[in-house]
C-alpha cells in the first residue's frame, strides 16, 4: 500500500456547494485507489516542508477525483 496527495471534489447536496480539497489518496500493490482521509500537511523542518510542497504541486497537476468514487477511511465517520 502506497499514498499520495490528491485534490478531491466534495459532493453537497448543492452544486454551488461543492468543494475541491487536498486529501491522501491510498492504493493498493495493484495501483487502485482504496480509498482516502484529510491531508495532513507539514513536517518538523524547512526540507520537509518543501517535499511537502512539491507534493502538493504535483497533486495540482493531476486529474481531480470525485468523493463519489471513493471511500473514506478514518475520521469521525468511520470510528
Amino acid at each position: 500500500m502506497y499514498w499520495n496527495y490528491r485534490f478531491v471534489r466534495e459532493s453537497a447536496e448543492e452544486e454551488a456547494d461543492e468543494w475541491i480539497e487536498l486529501k491522501e489518496v491510498y492504493y493498493d500493490t495493484d495501483n487502485k485507489i482504496i480509498g482516502y482521509a484529510d491531508a495532513h500537511v507539514g513536517g518538523l523542518n524547512e526540507e520537509q516542508v518543501k517535499h511537502v510542497a512539491e507534493r502538493v504541486l504535483f497533486a495540482s497537476r493531476q486529474s481531480i477525483l470525485s468523493d463519489k468514487d471513493l471511500t473514506k477511511i478514518g475520521g469521525d465517520d468511520n470510528v
